[in-house]
């Protein structure tokens, strides 16, 4: 990180373990960010799997998280809703953005436009398109 002149990182992993082992290596430069990803909850399907809240939570009260993601929606199924809202309301709980700033329209919006971009590889940014 320093002979790049990189002074922090945001840092996820699958599994979290690697995101804990470099925090501990380096707690005043990596800020550690939760994946649901983990054993068999892949990016595709980890909205379906059992014990998911239970496992985020568990999670974000051993380990001193900043965010939740990344994570990906591939199918937005409405009955993952209680999920997704569960999720924002752990996200709200950890209190590193303006609660009021964040809604379940907000993230339905988001994932709407994600999923009808001509390039699914793409990010959509709630303000417009990516950045060059």
């Amino acid at each position: 990180m320093d002979q790049n002149g990189v002074a922090m990182a945001l840092v996820s992993s699958t599994p979290d373990e690697g995101t804990i082992k470099l925090w501990e290596f380096a707690p005043n430069r990596i800020v550690p960010e939760l994946r649901p990803y983990h054993g068999d909850a892949g990016s595709s399907n980890w909205a379906k799997a059992d014990g998911m809240a239970d496992y985020l939570r568990g999670r974000l009260a051993k380990y001193p998280h900043q965010g939740i993601g990344e994570f990906h929606i591939h199918n937005l199924d409405t009955s993952d809703e209680p999920l997704f809202r569960e999720v924002i309301a752990m996200a709200k709980a950890l209190d590193f953005i303006d609660p009021d700033k964040l809604s379940m329209t907000v993230v339905l919006t988001a994932m709407n436009r994600f999923l009808n971009e001509n390039d699914g590889l793409q990010m959509a940014f709630l303000d417009g398109n990516q950045p060059e």
